[in-house]
């Protein structure tokens, strides 16, 4: 999902999703659409991002869109991914006390992240996940109520399958093999190997 990877003049790269370029565009609209509901609820932001391409992609983008909207920065926190603390970087954030925290980390910095926070005693008024870590079911089961309010954006929710009988299909055979429902990650994994195969049945060919 990264926004740079388009960008390559790559042969053989193809994406059928969005990428995280176009997630961080709504997640800045959604934070303009707050501030013109309740006034000063998030004129400051900080981001936190783990330091792959995931990380440092994603950060770069926020950078941009918070200067074109003239949000405030207090705190921009990058951590080394699979990092075995981050009671410093919770610290800094709790130091800086910004209105809405974005953050990008895997399932494991996801998890240490909120149980850090909870620990330390910080809660902001709001947090806005890029997806990542933050969607996955193991993320949910090991912080349990400490995730509530977490905010995430996605490009996929089962609750479609109530319009799309194609789609409940699909999720219950997904859940056979897997064990639980397709989420972002894993629907737009299972849309990707689909294009596969379609574009390889079209060209009788590999």
């Amino acid at each position: 999902s990264s926004p740079s990877l388009h960008q390559k003049g790559l042969k053989f790269f193809f994406r059928p999703g969005p990428h995280d370029e176009m997630y961080s565009v709504a997640m800045f609209d959604f934070l303009k659409y707050v501030r013109s509901k309740q006034p000063g609820t998030a004129n400051t932001i900080a981001l936190l991002y783990e330091d792959t391409l995931f990380g440092n992609d994603t950060s770069k983008i926020q950078r941009q869109l918070a200067e074109q909207q003239k949000v405030e920065i207090v705190a921009d926190v990058k951590y080394r991914a699979n990092s075995p603390s981050l009671s410093s970087e919770v610290q800094l954030l709790k130091s800086k006390n910004p209105d809405v925290i974005l953050a990008t980390s895997y399932t494991t910095d996801a998890i240490l992240l909120v149980r850090t926070m909870n620990e330390l005693g910080f809660k902001p008024k709001g947090i806005i996940s890029q997806n990542g870590g933050f969607i996955e079911p193991a993320f949910l089961s090991a912080v349990g109520p400490q995730a509530d309010g977490i905010i995430s954006r996605a490009s996929f929710v089962p609750d479609l399958a109530a319009s799309r009988p194609s789609l409940k299909a699909a999720n219950e055979l997904f859940k056979k093999r897997s064990g639980k429902d397709l989420n972002d990650n894993t629907a737009r994994e299972l849309i990707a190997l689909i294009i596969l195969a379609d574009a390889i049945n079209r060209a009788k060919d590999t």
